[in-house]
């Protein structure tokens, strides 16, 4: 700023030399210094002289001013003219600036038109070279505005063929669509006179024995199945179609009502697709339908469509009805077995089918927040959601509780599963038959083939009833001899050997030893003789030949004649507590000596294994 500032000063000083140095500022310079010459003069020296002469200086130095004020007003004046030119010509660089805008605007607008030929989709011009006729192909290349006239000229004859093809075409597919309309009213028809005919013949196929009809109603409607029962369906129709006579499957319940099911549950499906991607979540008010479905349990809000397979035998009992129902909020399958001897059974007949699968838990974890914070499905209804069923029904979960005999159930097709279940209702009717049998007959229901694992003749008494959940035995021999048996039956009996607690009811006071003389008894050992019971060693004897060393009696048994284990566990123990009563009181049978040794070992022992080779019981080792 400063070098500026000594910039414009020095300039400023330059202008007033040269300003003094004009002829008009050196003609009034002369009067002036005349005049302080003169002042001075008289200022030292006044006289009248000098006054005179100072009079006179003045007066020059006045005419030289006049002169000076005189030549500023010209010079005024002229710089006025020239200013007035100068605004002249500036008013006509505006007007040529103007000019030239407008010019430049008016360029751009026609650089920048477009013309209704730039809409126009028009081939490329390697195209219209090559199609083009030779009297509009032939133009000059550099001549851009002709060979775009006859583009456009191409472009409207080749419209105007294909605008005569696409009438053509019309005319044609509305001929196609009468002959279509025509051909479809006759198949219309014809469906009628078909399912007519297919009514007529119903009553002929069920003479001859063919379901076609009736497979292709099921057919139509399986369709409507939610995908958990339609797999299941299609299995269950593969096993019928392969073991044919075997087992029975139809599809029950309302059709119309699955329809609309499906129909609200697209709906409710794309709704929530529309507010997922709106990223909000719709706020309309629940309808009075939608708050009493929710008051409903979930474990009743089920599928309108069922699948119902039904085992069919030649034995009523041995007839068995399973119905395959879809919980739609619990998304589980659940099944209900129906059979006639059910009510004599104290367990279901699909209860542990598989280890660890009673059906009493929900098999879905997030079913959790739906069933109160628990899996605990409703124990008052009848149908199941067994782990096996979810298999079969192509659901699959994550295990809650992971176990060893998870990975047994997924590894089992439909036909492993029937396999089991008709194993399961012949062991059912063969274990209610042992029970008839024991509180009827008063004895167990032995096979011949069978009789030669007991070679000693009955001859305990045997009272058999049901109390509670389990069953009791009662063995009597003698007046003095009663013993009581507490049986626990599993569900998955025969796989698991019924369980026998023994107690006796009646038994003689053991005979007191006679005390060797001179040998101190111990006072603790004699206190602990009168408290423990005697017989304690020959009850677990008894119970372990029973519920430990049954495979023997197993495998006697056989598919064809049943699994009769229990019947063959309550001779097995009567044949025990003969042998016990007979080593007890000394007695033999009709033979003669049953046993070498009453009984044997620190233990007491007694002979409840038969040897084959001396004929005899000894004990077992």
């Amino acid at each position: 700023i400063n070098a500026e500032y000594g910039g414009c000063s020095r300039g400023w000083m330059a202008r007033r030399q040269e300003r003094w140095g004009s002829e008009e500022l050196q003609a009034i310079k002369k009067p002036l210094q005349s005049l302080l010459q003169s002042v001075d003069s008289i200022a030292q020296q006044p006289s009248e002289e000098l006054y005179q002469e100072g009079v006179l200086r003045f007066l020059e130095l006045k005419a030289a001013n006049r002169t000076l004020q005189m030549s500023t007003e010209q010079r005024k004046v002229e710089t006025q003219a020239k200013k007035q030119e100068i605004d002249a010509t500036n008013l006509k660089l505006y007007n040529l600036n103007y000019e030239k805008n407008h010019f430049s605007k008016q360029i751009r607008t026609c650089k920048d038109f477009r013309g209704s030929y730039s809409d126009v989709d028009l081939v490329s011009v390697e195209q219209f070279k090559s199609n083009a006729p030779p009297e509009l192909s032939g133009v000059d290349q550099g001549d851009e505005h002709k060979l775009m006239l006859n583009r456009l000229a191409y472009e409207l004859q080749e419209r105007k063929r294909l605008c005569v093809q696409r009438e053509a075409l019309l005319k044609k597919k509305a001929a196609l669509i009468a002959s279509n309309e025509k051909k479809a009213l006759f198949l219309s028809g014809l469906h009628q006179n078909l399912k007519a005919l297919e009514e007529a013949t119903v009553p002929i196929q069920e003479n001859l024995g063919i379901r076609h009809s009736e497979f292709a109603t099921e057919f139509r409607n399986a369709h409507h199945l939610p995908r958990p029962l339609y797999v299941l369906y299609l299995q269950a129709v593969s096993y019928r179609d392969s073991f044919e006579g075997s087992v029975e499957v139809k599809i029950e319940g309302d059709v119309e009502a699955a329809i609309e099911w499906a129909n609200k549950d697209t709906k409710e499906k794309d709704e929530n697709a529309d507010e997922d991607e709106d990223g909000r979540k719709s706020k309309r008010r629940k309808s009075n339908k939608e708050e009493e479905e929710h008051e409903v349990e979930v474990t009743q809000i089920v599928h309108p469509l069922s699948v119902v397979v039904h085992i069919t035998a030649q034995k009523p009992e041995e007839q068995a009805t399973l119905s395959f129902v879809y919980l739609t909020k619990l998304h589980v399958v659940t099944v209900e077995a129906h059979w006639l001897p059910q009510n004599k059974s104290q367990h279901a007949l699909l209860e542990n089918l598989f280890p660890e699968d009673t059906g009493a838990q929900s098999p879905n974890p997030a079913n959790m927040s739906l069933l109160d914070g628990s899996l605990d499905f409703n124990p008052a209804s009848a149908a199941r959601p067994y782990k096996w069923v979810q298999w079969l029904a192509g659901l699959t979960f994550l295990e809650s509780t992971p176990s060893s005999q998870s990975s047994v159930i997924s590894q089992e097709s439909f036909r492993g599963v029937m396999a089991r279940i008709l194993a399961r209702i012949k062991h059912r009717v063969t274990f209610l038959h042992e029970l008839s049998n024991l509180s009827t007959n008063k004895k167990p229901q032995i096979l011949s083939s069978q009789s030669e694992l007991f070679q000693l003749p009955a001859n305990a008494t045997i009272a058999f009833c049901k109390k509670g959940s389990s069953y009791v035995l009662h063995l009597t021999r003698g007046e003095d001899y009663s013993l009581q048996a507490d049986i626990s039956v599993s569900s998955e009996y025969p796989v698991q050997a019924p369980q026998f607690k023994l107690t006796f009811i009646k038994h003689p006071d053991p005979v007191a030893r006679p005390q060797t003389a001179g040998v101190a008894l111990d006072p603790a050992a004699v206190q602990l003789l009168a408290q423990s019971h005697p017989t304690n060693n020959d009850l677990e004897a008894m119970e372990e030949e029973v519920n430990v060393y049954y495979d023997e009696l197993l495998d006697s048994c056989d598919a064809a004649n049943g699994y009769n284990l229990l019947s063959l566990q309550v001779r097995k123990l009567q044949m025990c507590f003969d042998i016990y009563v007979s080593t007890e009181t000394g007695q033999s049978s009709k033979g003669g000596k049953i046993c070498f040794r009453s009984q044997r070992g620190r233990t007491r022992k007694r002979p409840f294994q038969f040897n084959p080779q001396t004929g005899l019981f000894d004990q077992r080792r």
